[in-house]
């Protein structure tokens, strides 16, 4: 790759069910909610990725793990594989959900 070139990843992007989310080797992550597009928080008493809202997310991680011994991301995942790579994550697009 040259140093312009971009890198498209279409992916489901999971929102930790808690406040605090801990990623690979860094312990001290926390969500950051304006990439997300979304409140810092949900209201009491949803937890911080709504719950069953965001049931699709979770049953689509669960299928990834089950069938494929794989796993979805959260953000800060992400953000640390894409350094890990020499990547920078430039822009996230929310999109519509199923």
């Amino acid at each position: 790759m040259s140093p312009t070139s971009r890198l498209l990843v279409i992916e489901v992007v999971l929102r930790p069910s808690t406040s605090q989310c801990h990623v690979m080797e860094r312990k001290d992550t926390i969500v950051d909610p304006k990439l997300l597009g979304q409140k810092e928080q949900a209201p009491w008493p949803l937890l911080t990725d709504y719950g069953f809202a965001n049931r699709y997310a979770h049953h689509q991680s669960l299928e990834l793990i089950t069938l494929f011994n794989g796993l979805d991301r959260t953000l800060n995942e992400y953000e640390r594989l894409f350094e890990l790579a020499g990547l920078k994550l430039l822009k996230l697009h929310k999109i519509r959900k199923l």
